[in-house]
């Protein structure tokens, strides 16, 4: 099979709904000898984010996928930036959806033509925030349009999306879910349940987690006490991540137990800044920005718990993350959230805006490493169970033949 997947950003490295494009790419290739290309822009940041960093390398090929990156469009990025500050400063409130879309983007001609002159028997895009999503909506002016499916990757925090958003997903011939919360949600604004696969993400499993010795000896590298507890957080950082929301949670934390190191450690962002001058002040909070896997890897051994405290997730691989290294997880109680951590079973959930009660989660973990160390254990069980990366491949090459049917079955002749 012929495919071709349009992303935000592509390289090794990146997490997110680019990692799972990425791992998918590569397992289509290896398990089914597929022909795999990637379509997506030539920045190290998403198109809608306000940083820009090019990626040089237009064309290259990458564990046998072959990866096309385009110029797009940024000019109008410092008005939009302008116009965004303005609306909150006067009128408190975010800019209108339609300048959201310019804003997300991108705006690449050459991307634009090259998808519709694709010869690819179906075509993937993710996610449904940027403009190659419409390839549904547009495809009818095309010569010769192809199968299409739109994984989504929706952010549902506040149960409802943009107008556009729907027309992007009922144009398309099949939808790939990440939890069955986003599969609900769409089921009850009106699209059909056969049209929609979940899929979820998947990790591949470490074979080099550390010994007792070597977190002592890490620990003892970042000059944490060999009894201390801790804390990880690992997230971009940026502010609707619920950084500050955590960081209030581990000052209470540190009140009641002073035994314990909150670590934060992810992508810099908006909120590094304010991150660092956070650690200047609380000795027992450590900041790290732009880490190697190595290191996470060492950094989720060493931990105790780890903590996502976003409100703001369309799945939340922090979690598989860390069960891989049989740790309990704590995440805000949202619908997406809520798919995928069975409380007091692999992990805890906090209600979304509360750090009393984030606070109370973690203050259970530290008083219960028993019940501790079973959750991480569940975790890694339901994590082996449901999201190896062939499991996920497998589910959306389901959802690619699904597509081609559907495709067909409408159209009354073969993809060419």
């Amino acid at each position: 099979m012929k495919i071709l997947h349009v992303t935000q950003n592509y390289f090794p490295s990146k997490g997110g709904t680019q990692e799972t494009i990425k791992k998918v790419s590569e397992y289509l290739h290896e398990d089914y000898q597929d022909e795999v290309t990637v379509f997506t822009t030539n920045s190290y940041y998403g198109p809608n984010n306000r940083l820009f960093k090019k990626i040089d390398i237009e064309d290259e090929w990458i564990n046998n996928i072959y990866i096309k990156r385009f110029e797009f469009l940024k000019a109008h990025k410092p008005f939009l930036k302008i116009l965004s500050k303005l609306n909150r400063q006067i009128g408190g409130k975010d800019l209108a959806q339609s300048l959201v879309e310019w804003n997300a983007g991108p705006f690449s001609r050459t991307l634009q033509k090259a998808i519709q002159k694709s010869q690819a028997d179906v075509i993937c895009a993710s996610s449904v925030h940027y403009r190659f999503a419409n390839y549904g909506i547009n495809r009818k002016k095309l010569k010769n349009p192809k199968p299409f499916v739109l994984y989504g990757a929706l952010h549902l925090e506040n149960k409802r999306i943009p107008e556009i958003y729907f027309k992007r997903i009922k144009a398309a011939d099949h939808y790939i879910a990440n939890t069955i919360f986003e599969k609900s949600f769409l089921e009850n604004h009106g699209i059909e349940s056969g049209k929609i696969t979940v899929a979820g993400a998947g990790i591949d499993f470490n074979k080099n987690l550390q010994s007792e010795k070597n977190i002592a000896s890490l620990k003892d590298k970042l000059d944490i006490p060999g009894y201390h507890k801790i804390i990880l957080c690992i997230s971009r950082h940026e502010a609707f991540k619920g950084l500050s929301l955590l960081l209030n949670a581990f000052k209470k934390v540190i009140n009641i137990d002073k035994n314990v190191h909150l670590i934060i450690a992810g992508a810099d962002g908006n909120n590094t800044n304010a991150l660092i001058q956070e650690k200047e002040k609380i000795k027992s909070l450590l900041v790290f920005k732009n880490i190697s896997s190595t290191f996470k890897n060492q950094l989720l051994s060493m931990a105790d718990m780890i903590v996502l405290p976003s409100k703001e997730e369309s799945f939340g691989t922090v979690f598989l993350e860390a069960w891989q290294f049989k740790k309990p997880v704590i995440g805000a109680g949202i619908g997406a959230i809520s798919s995928i951590i069975d409380a007091y079973k692999n992990g805890l959930l906090f209600k979304p805006d509360d750090m009393i009660d984030l606070c109370e989660k973690i203050e259970y973990l530290l008083q219960h490493p028993n019940n501790a160390r079973s959750m991480g254990n569940a975790g890694y069980l339901k994590l082996a169970e449901y999201y190896t990366w062939q499991t996920i491949t497998e589910r959306f090459r389901e959802a690619y033949i699904k597509a081609i049917e559907i495709f067909q079955s409408k159209n009354g002749k073969l993809c060419s």
